[in-house]
């Protein structure tokens, strides 16, 4: 009778063991459901992080100077940054924060032109940068911010200027010409209107714009 006691005792505190072990197997391990779960989820990019510290600003250059354009931003942690830089007359694609722009390249401001080339010019640029949170090579989130848009102009030579200045009487020449269309529209009424106007006004007016755009 007391052996059997004895054995009732020892089964009973193997089991309470046994009971109690089971939770802290459970906690050290978990199961491979929980496990393939915790891969799958992505690390969450705080956005508020992503944000414009400068911009770059309009800038007047002398024909033949290289300049620089610099975007810089703050970038989350958990991404991979995109930048892209363009311009009006033609793409630009570089993976850097600085565009570097030296004469020759095909984005490099060029002269105006009237009738002969001007004695200024000037070119468009901008910039996006884009952030993407990635799980693998899954795109999970993006987001993109960009630029002003960035004026830079460009100023000539003095010999620049003076054939710019060669404009003025081919203007002149050309006003007879010019007015002649108004006025065969209008039954030639106008034409001793306009005549004077191309002839001789719109040439003073052509001389004090070049010097306006040369020397501001």
């Amino acid at each position: 009778m007391k052996l059997s006691k004895r054995l009732l005792a020892l089964l009973l505190a193997l089991a309470l063991a046994f009971s109690l072990a089971l939770p802290a197997l459970a906690e050290e391990e978990p199961p491979p459901a929980e496990i393939e779960a915790q891969e799958v989820t992505s690390q969450e990019v705080s956005w508020d992080n992503f944000y414009i510290i400068t911009q770059p600003k309009d800038m007047t250059i002398k024909r033949g100077d290289s300049f620089t354009l610099r975007f810089e931003v703050n970038v989350p942690d958990g991404v991979e940054v995109e930048y892209r830089w363009y311009s009006y007359a033609d793409d630009v694609f570089t993976a850097e924060p600085v565009l570097v722009c030296s004469p020759g390249d095909s984005y490099y401001p060029s002269l105006g032109r009237f009738i002969l080339p001007s004695a200024t010019g000037s070119s468009v640029y901008g910039c996006w940068v884009t952030c993407y949170e990635k799980n693998g090579d899954e795109i999970v989130s993006e987001k993109a911010l960009g630029t002003d848009q960035i004026t830079v102009k460009m100023k000539g030579t003095i010999g620049d200027l003076l054939l710019s200045l060669l404009n003025v009487p081919v203007t002149a020449l050309m006003g007879p010409l010019t007015a002649v269309m108004p006025s065969l529209l209008s039954g030639g009424i106008t034409y001793l209107l306009f005549a004077p106007y191309f002839t001789l006004i719109m040439p003073f007016m052509l001389i004090f714009q070049i010097f306006i755009d040369y020397l501001a």
